[in-house]
Formats: structure tokens, C-alpha cells, sequence
């Protein structure tokens, strides 16, 4: 069985918790390889974070920041299962999906127009002598 990755959350001690798409948890320590070859860019905390990323159905680092699979340092997946050890669910901020982001936007835009259109209202009813339509 090929074992996909479907989400990474980085920490701020150079380990990764990695979302396999069968509900495993699993919690990689790169300490040691952020030393070795071309890893050695990641040394930078906030290089190490921002770039962490899923491609190729892994754990990956997009450094050119252009989401291109050839282009990026990914690890096996294969190797990561099996050696990385289990763990539960991480208590760390909620990532939303573009969905739900798309979701929640709308629904304060939508919120702000009828909160102003009510304002309008009320200003047109007042200045009018209550006949909106006079």
C-alpha cells in the first residue's frame, strides 16, 4: 500500500507532524537532517516553516515557493511511515480549507451589505418623513 500524505504542520523545533490519508499521525524530527547536504537550507527556522509543504503526496519543502513537484526537497513517504513514530492530533491553529476560507468571506461581505443597506434605509426613511416611496 502507498502511503500519501495529506497535510504537514511544521514546529518551531524543526519536527513535522505529517497527516497520512489513512488517519495516522505521525511526528518526524528533521533536527539531524536540517545538518546534512541539501537539507542544510532549512536550518532557518522560519525557511524550515514556511516552506514546509505537501507535494508528490509527502512531506516537502517548495524554497522556490512555485508549488512545483520536480522542484522541491521531499522525502519518501514510504520511509516516514515506517519510521516516524505515532502520535494523536497536535493542538495547533485550524487550517482552513479554500472552501471554508471562500465560505466564511462571503458571508461577512453579504453580512456588511445588509447592515449598510439598512443604515440607507433608515437615513432615506428619516429624511423622507417615513415614505420611503414620497
Amino acid at each position: 500500500m502507498f502511503h500519501r500524505v495529506v497535510q504537514v504542520v511544521p514546529t518551531n523545533d524543526f519536527r513535522v507532524y505529517i497527516f497520512f490519508e489513512d488517519g495516522k499521525i505521525k511526528l518526524f524530527d528533521a533536527s539531524s537532517l536540517v545538518t546534512k547536504g541539501v537539507f542544510q537550507k532549512l536550518q532557518d527556522i522560519s525557511v524550515f516553516k514556511d516552506t514546509c509543504t505537501v507535494l508528490n503526496h509527502t512531506l516537502a519543502w517548495d524554497l522556490e515557493g512555485k508549488y512545483d513537484p520536480t522542484k522541491c526537497l521531499d522525502l519518501d513517504p514510504e520511509g516516514l511511515y515506517n519510521s516516524s513514530p505515532d502520535v494523536i492530533e497536535p493542538k495547533v491553529r485550524r487550517f482552513y480549507t479554500d472552501r471554508e476560507r471562500l465560505t466564511n468571506f462571503l458571508s461577512a461581505f453579504l453580512f456588511s451589505i445588509r447592515l449598510h443597506l439598512t443604515e440607507g434605509l433608515k437615513v432615506k426613511k428619516q429624511s423622507h418623513g417615513g415614505d420611503l416611496f414620497g
